[in-house]
């Protein structure tokens, strides 16, 4: 599970380090305050590591190149990503740091280099490579080893981010209807858009009925009208059908943007309960750590992103939305969410520790603060007068508020 965030250099975010993550983190600040950048840093990890050796340089390409993702009028050209994390609870803190550095601007080679520490230890770190590749670098790097422990955690960290963090953007909402076209579709993570949750919902129903039957139920429990959830599939289009509670049981004639998005949030929370393949090491199976092969993928900590999530939800449903995401984390292997939200009634439904308030500094750079003790003083321990976060807000207890 993710305990510490660090970027430095990633636009907003000049030198920011979040600490002390909690199973559930709400992000609240003023539009364009940085939230998304921190969000996209994350996107940026993964889908780097996703695309393979080339996909540092594809995804800087697709952000803009250097001018885009370098923070504005600081002479570095070192970027830098890293997240802390522990493999369960009560284990070692590993720190996972990604260094880019944009030596010639906007001009490629850029340079990429990976270090891992094991509380506060160095244990590996790889080669600085140029990228793209020139082509007797290609093999440097694929083969480049660290100490047997430093290879194994980062594999299990390389994992760890390519098929563990669930993230869904602001905009996502999962069609009703598909047609498969990508022979490559992948099913082991869902699409920011939400775009391929009818294959996924396909694929669970039939090789995980459980996980499929208890999404469905949770769909019940949440939006009272609904009945059941169906998946049909005819050669290459798969449709999602939901029936509702009337006088008899009929397929809903039209399905709303927001029963859609909750959709696809089940969605993705049962995903990290379905791989049960174990994850294979690189090397020799007499290594250290060697019994992690053994372990399933579903029993990783698992990371689930949402940018927005109470977005088209009607307020009355919000508590027990928010019961279902406690639900989530509280389950027998590790889960985490990283949420935003522009809602102080969302808001209400979560404790001080939960939410962190993003803001400009006055250079006009991100800073990310938790709730002040002075103010949860202030605000949350009246127990005669107790108020809830939301009303915090609105009434610019702890900032964030757009005057």
């Amino acid at each position: 599970m993710l305990t510490q965030l660090r970027f430095k250099n990633w636009r907003s975010l000049r030198d920011v380090t979040i600490e002390n993550l909690q199973p559930i983190n709400v992000f609240i600040g003023v539009n364009a305050s940085g939230k998304t950048n921190i969000l996209d840093a994350l996107y940026f990890l993964r889908d780097a590591n996703i695309d393979g050796s080339g996909g540092v340089v594809s995804n800087v390409m697709k952000r803009g190149g250097f001018s885009h993702i370098r923070t504005h009028h600081v002479p570095e050209t070192l970027v830098e990503l890293e997240f802390t994390f522990k493999l369960h609870h009560g284990s070692s803190q590993i720190r996972y740091c990604n260094q880019i550095d944009f030596i010639n601007g906007d001009e490629f080679p850029l340079i990429f280099s990976t270090h891992i520490e094991e509380n506060n230890q160095l244990i590996y770190a790889n080669d600085a490579m140029p990228l793209p590749f020139e082509s007797n670098l290609e093999s440097r790097w694929q083969n480049a080893t660290g100490n047997e422990r430093g290879d194994v955690l980062r594999y299990y960290a390389h994992l760890y981010e390519i098929r563990r963090w669930q993230m869904l953007d602001e905009g996502f909402v999962p069609p009703l209807k598909e047609t498969q076209d990508n022979d490559n579709l992948i099913l082991n993570l869902i699409s920011s858009s939400g775009r391929n949750v009818p294959f996924i919902l396909n694929l669970m129903q039939q090789t995980r009925f459980d996980l499929f039957a208890g999404l469905s139920r949770d769909l019940q429990w949440l939006l009272g009208n609904v009945y059941d959830l169906e998946i049909e599939s005819h050669f290459q289009q798969t449709k999602i059908k939901l029936n509702e509670k009337n006088q008899r049981i009929v397929e809903m004639p039209t399905v709303s943007f927001g029963t859609r998005r909750l959709l696809a949030i089940l969605t993705a929370m049962y995903l990290l309960d379905m791989d049960l393949s174990p994850f294979k090491l690189p090397y020799r199976d007499d290594m250290p750590f060697a019994d992690l092969s053994h372990v399933p993928l579903a029993h990783m900590p698992g990371l689930l992103v949402i940018e927005e999530p109470d977005m088209a939800l009607n307020p009355g449903l919000l508590r027990k939305f928010v019961e279902k995401l406690r639900e989530f984390v509280a389950n027998q292997h590790p889960r985490q969410l990283i949420l935003t939200t522009h809602n102080p009634t969302f808001l209400d439904y979560f404790t001080p520790e939960e939410i962190r308030i993003v803001e400009r500094d006055a250079a006009g750079y991100t800073v990310v603060k938790p709730i002040s003790r002075r103010i949860k003083e202030l605000w949350f321990d009246d127990e005669e007068t107790p108020h809830l976060p939301g009303q915090g807000w609105l009434n610019n207890m702890f900032g964030a508020l757009a005057e």
